[in-house]
């Protein structure tokens, strides 16, 4: 079983450096490498698998996914990114089944070795990049600038950010050299990759060695200052807050008109008339606002006096202002209230809570304290980032969640 689940968390980042960007590509591929997953368990000796409160909140949280994709107009013959957020949930969970019916403890390390060297795989692809050098010829474009892509195989920084994050707490495990992989994580100039990935070491080091804990702090309280120092970094920090803020403020108002869920992809793909469609506003370096637009009678139009506003001040002059459709509010917590409900978020509540019972009442053993540690450190991510709307990312979710629940048995 090692070899398949070593496998799927390989093929799944590797798939999308084989010239397939496409989100709905990447999913799929997730959906066909999970049920192959679920499918080759079955072939395996199955263990028993005792209640837990844990495993029953996640059964009621993909009920209310599937509720909420029921509720969705459209649903499952018309609408396929609707359907892609239900069967993700669902493969997810069946991967997730696996893992904890046939997956064997003895066998955790050889899945982190294995992810070891693809991690450095992935980090002399970057390195190569940094020569010009890169097999699929990626370029990014800025302006009328060409430049060469630096984000190894998964052609977005924070992604790539988010992946080495992940990787950090079980690597450690492993070896301390592994912290070095803190230098391509401050490549990716991702925030919430590398707040995550301080939350996921401070937390194992907390329960492994406190002197290595209060060390650690004090070397990452030294680095930010360091780092923040820079302009370039602590300017784009702050944009993307600054271009944040006004987003998560609209969406929090819009999902107090519907608490019980807009509906699956409604915030990229709106179903009703009465439904926005949020568009980031920036006035060069000085304003930051979002436009909130609605259809009527099948025109698009602002859907207040200030949005009307705001459209006409890019008519009037669209060389110093800019709009850009947002397709998720960079928060992972307000996307799930929003699409699936508040009760969905309560449902998450009780998950964070009978996870942090489950690993209160265990051994804390080294590896328990990994995968609590990647746990947190995907936590905060979803703050600011949407790291399981990325196939490539989140795919390591059922697999780490697996490997936790193992090593906090009785």
């Amino acid at each position: 079983m090692r070899w398949i689940i070593l496998s799927y968390l390989i093929f799944n980042p590797l798939f999308f450096w084989v010239n397939y960007n496409s989100r709905d590509v990447q999913q799929i591929f997730f959906q066909i490498s999970s049920i192959v997953v679920f499918s080759l368990g079955m072939f395996f000796a199955q263990r028993e698998i005792k209640f837990s409160k844990l495993n029953a909140a996640i059964g009621c949280l993909l009920i209310a996914f599937l509720f909420a994709w029921l509720r969705t107009l459209g649903g499952l013959s018309t609408d396929i990114p609707r359907y892609y957020i239900a069967l993700n949930f669902i493969c997810g969970f069946l991967v997730y089944l696996t893992v904890i019916k046939t997956f064997k403890i003895d066998d955790i390390k050889f899945i982190f070795k294995g992810l070891g060297y693809f991690t450095a795989f992935c980090i002399i692809i970057l390195a190569l990049q940094f020569f010009n050098y890169d097999f699929r010829d990626a370029v990014i474009w800025r302006g009328i600038t060409v430049i060469r892509a630096r984000e190894s195989i998964f052609f977005q920084s924070s992604a790539m950010g988010m992946y080495f994050a992940h990787n950090l707490s079980l690597l450690l495990t492993l070896s301390p050299i592994h912290l070095l992989l803190f230098i391509p994580m401050l490549v990716s100039q991702s925030s919430a990759a590398i707040f995550g990935s301080i939350g996921a070491i401070g937390f194992f080091l907390w329960f492994r060695c406190r002197i290595l804990f209060w060390i650690f702090m004090g070397i990452c309280s030294f680095g930010m200052i360091v780092v923040f120092s820079i302009p370039q970094i602590r300017q784009e920090t702050l944009t993307g807050f600054k271009i944040r803020l006004p987003l998560w403020g609209a969406v929090i108002q819009d999902i107090t008109r519907y608490p019980l869920g807009h509906g699956l992809d409604s915030f990229a793909n709106p179903v009703r008339e009465t439904e926005f469609r949020y568009f980031n506003y920036n006035e060069g370096d000085s304003k930051y606002d979002v436009v909130r637009m609605v259809k009527e009678n099948n025109k698009a139009r602002g859907s207040s006096d200030n949005d009307n506003m705001l459209l006409k001040k890019i008519i009037d002059n669209p060389s110093s202002c800019s709009l850009t459709f947002s397709d998720h509010p960079h928060n992972e917590y307000l996307w799930l209230a929003y699409e699936i409900g508040v009760q969905a978020l309560v449902i998450l509540g009780f998950i964070f809570y009978f996870i942090w019972d489950r690993f209160k009442r265990s051994k804390r053993e080294i590896f328990a304290c990994a995968s609590m540690g990647v746990l947190i450190c995907l936590a905060i991510e979803c703050l600011t980032q949407f790291p399981f709307h990325l196939a490539r990312i989140g795919h390591i979710l059922p697999i780490v969640l697996g490997i936790f629940y193992l090593t906090t048995e009785d």
